[in-house]
């Protein structure tokens, strides 16, 4: 089995989509899974003491 990585699919665009539509969804997944934005999520605070 081989594996082949559409990017057009990972960033929901069609293959025939303009150069700015291609960026505009790069940057808009950037921005929702970037970790200083996402990392709050996992950000577990703990007292140890």
């Amino acid at each position: 089995m081989t594996f082949v990585h559409n990017n057009y699919k990972t960033l929901n665009v069609a293959k025939e989509a303009s150069k700015p539509a291609i960026r505009k969804a790069y940057l808009s997944l950037a921005k929702k899974y970037h970790p200083d934005v996402f990392g709050h999520v996992m950000d577990f605070s703990y007292d140890l003491s």
